[in-house]
């Protein structure tokens, strides 16, 4: 959080808001979703949020040939709509996870599923940022925002008409953030479990059953 601070600040001295905002006029509106999943559960069936992702922090490379020119967000993402997803969660934080912006679009471009930024969002100029890029909808990570950071940056989000993602790990901050789910439109926020335990780096599966 605190390099993506760093960088947040380095990108907006590159671009400015008048531009941003001139590129998110003109871009084309955003798939929805939120529908995306709905119409899946809504006939019984599981929808998946099917994620691209190049490496991370504790595993490395995904795969040994991403490390080079082996990675193809186009490629995977064409497997994942064959094989049923119903929406797309992108990983684009260049520094610990090794993605990219611009993959983004180059999903979007070769599947009509929704896509989503999935990044360390801590800035409203990154939501901008975000819908210029081409997503539909953010991740927003309770453990890395104070309330009224949340608070705002859903509102910016239902203005921008992208579906939030807002992810909870510990049951302090789903208890802190339940008043807000589906704020200030409840067709454009879902709540998301982590998990995982971002501190000890351990997975317990049980964990999305006892906050339910």
């Amino acid at each position: 959080v605190a390099h993506k601070r760093e960088e947040v600040a380095r990108a907006k001295a590159g671009v400015s808001m008048a531009e941003l905002e001139a590129r998110v006029a003109q871009a084309e509106p955003p798939r929805n979703f939120f529908s995306a999943l709905r119409r899946m559960s809504d006939a019984g069936l599981t929808a998946v949020i099917a994620e691209i992702k190049r490496r991370s922090p504790s595993a490395g490379w995904i795969r040994p040939e991403y490390e080079d020119d082996g990675f193809s967000p186009e490629v995977i993402a064409r497997a994942y709509l064959n094989g049923g997803a119903s929406a797309i969660s992108c990983l684009t934080d260049e520094r610990f996870f090794g993605g990219r912006l611009e993959y983004i679009q180059r999903i979007k471009d070769v599947v009509p599923l929704p896509v989503l930024r999935k990044d360390f969002i801590i800035d409203p100029w990154q939501l901008w940022e975000a819908r210029a890029a081409g997503a539909d909808a953010v991740l927003l990570i309770a453990e890395c925002l104070t309330e009224s950071q949340i608070v705002d940056l859903l509102i910016l989000s239902q203005q921008l008409q992208m579906t939030t993602l807002l992810e909870v790990h510990s049951m302090e901050n789903l208890l802190r953030v339940r008043p807000h789910i589906g704020f200030p439109h409840p067709g454009y926020g879902l709540l998301g479990i982590n998990n995982r335990d971002l501190h000890a780096m351990t997975t317990e599966l049980h964990l999305s059953l006892i906050k339910h």
